[in-house]
């Protein structure tokens, strides 16, 4: 009939597609799913292969054959196109493209990027209660872990404080 939507699809794709022509034919991914690339390889059902392991997006296979990183890796440096990602310093979320792969761009949860010349990773620890912040100290939270309430603890001046919901 014209006008009418055409029939939703049922089903679902392949694991490794992010998106199918038929639903449920793991031979014809559209897309594939995050850390897959698009592959005519007979040994492929879904048309999709895996990236390298730290690869986030990638056109090959192969752990040195990226096209960018997955979170908490950065290149590789010592060569003029970098195609292998390394781990970044644990206090890190991502990290740059640099030598030295301990310098964070976007630090790990609970930390925060600081100027501090005693961090070697450029992250410092938010409070013992803070999920996350700005500056490090107790009353200094931006948000709260799990079971804490921000907005400070009755009877004193700090509402950045990370209260026990049960008290």
């Amino acid at each position: 009939m014209a006008g009418t939507a055409p029939a939703a699809c049922t089903g679902t794709c392949h694991a490794d597609c992010a998106s199918c022509e038929i639903a449920n034919d793991a031979t014809k991914c559209v897309t594939c799913a995050s850390g897959k690339f698009r592959t005519t390889s007979s040994g492929s059902s879904s048309g999709c292969s895996a990236c390298g392991a730290n690869c986030a997006t990638c056109t090959v296979t192969g752990d040195t054959k990226c096209d960018t990183c997955k979170d908490g890796f950065a290149f590789a440096t010592g060569t003029s196109a970098p195609t292998s990602c390394v781990a970044c310093h644990a206090d890190c979320k991502t990290c740059e493209l640099s030598a030295d792969l301990s310098k964070c761009k976007v630090c790990a949860d609970g930390k925060f990027r600081t100027t501090s010349s005693g961090s070697s990773s450029g992250c410092s620890a938010c409070g013992a209660n803070c999920a996350t912040c700005t500056v490090t100290g107790d009353n200094k939270c931006d948000t709260c872990k799990a079971s804490f309430i921000l907005g400070g603890v009755a009877g004193t001046t700090a509402p950045n404080t990370c209260a026990c919901l049960a008290n």
